[in-house]
């Protein structure tokens, strides 16, 4: 059997395929369909809504008055402000701390389809108190929290599975030595090193490769060994 050095190329390439695996295994926490029906439908019901919505219907006739109020193409400089406008979005981001939102804690909800929304500006946050109904409100507040616990229980375990591997990788130096302390990593490892492994090698080949893979240059080392037999030691 050959000996395969664990090369800096080798170790990122099993780490790789080992949080491929990780990723198809336990994959992140989705939100259920349901829940994001619920929270979809509690905003686009929502007084805040109905009254963008009414503002942006306004805000498409001005137009027609530009040549009373301005000579500008751009109303937006003539009237200092931008008109809510109905967008698609794909994400909703609530904010749980609207009073302080430069410390308010996010969370956003992808959704499982694209829905029309009235906005002053495209992925646009949504205060938690948008929600007009207390029940309502405190469901969705729920459900949120209840994602963030399992995020953070994906995330702790998908990071000591990291440090796991790493650290099985970074104290191993040979590649026989990784699958000694863990034969399941052979599924991670690219076969043409596998392959490499099984290689049958003669002495001679193996002395070769064991200095090889400790960078072993008996050139000096040589020279002391001749200087002493011929000094009579």
């Amino acid at each position: 059997m050959a000996s395969v050095r664990l090369s800096r190329d080798l170790r990122s390439t099993i780490r790789r395929n080992a949080m491929q695996a990780f990723d198809v295994s336990t994959p992140e926490p989705q939100f259920a369909t349901n829940d994001i029906n619920l929270m979809v439908d509690a905003v686009l019901q929502s007084d805040a809504q109905v009254t963008l919505s009414v503002i942006a219907q306004t805000y498409e006739k001005l137009p027609k008055l530009r040549s009373s109020w301005s000579y500008n193409r751009n109303l937006n400089p003539a009237f200092g402000f931008d008109g809510p406008f109905e967008t698609k979005v794909s994400k909703l981001t609530f904010v749980l701390n609207p009073m302080n939102e430069a410390s308010g804690h996010r969370t956003t909800v992808d959704l499982n389809r694209s829905v029309h929304m009235y906005s002053s500006r495209e992925n646009a946050e949504i205060p938690i108190e948008v929600i007009d109904d207390p029940a309502e409100r405190a469901r969705i507040v729920e459900i949120l929290d209840k994602h963030e616990k399992r995020m953070d229980d994906y995330r702790a375990a998908r990071n000591n599975y990291t440090a796991t591997v790493s650290s099985l990788l970074e104290e191993c130096t040979t590649l026989k030595q990784f699958l000694q302390a863990w034969p399941a990593g052979e599924a991670f490892v690219p076969q043409d090193k596998i392959n490499e492994l099984h290689t049958k090698v003669t002495r001679i080949q193996k002395a070769r490769q064991i200095k090889e893979d400790i960078n072993f240059d008996d050139t000096a080392v040589n020279k002391v060994v001749l200087t002493a037999k011929l000094m009579g030691n």
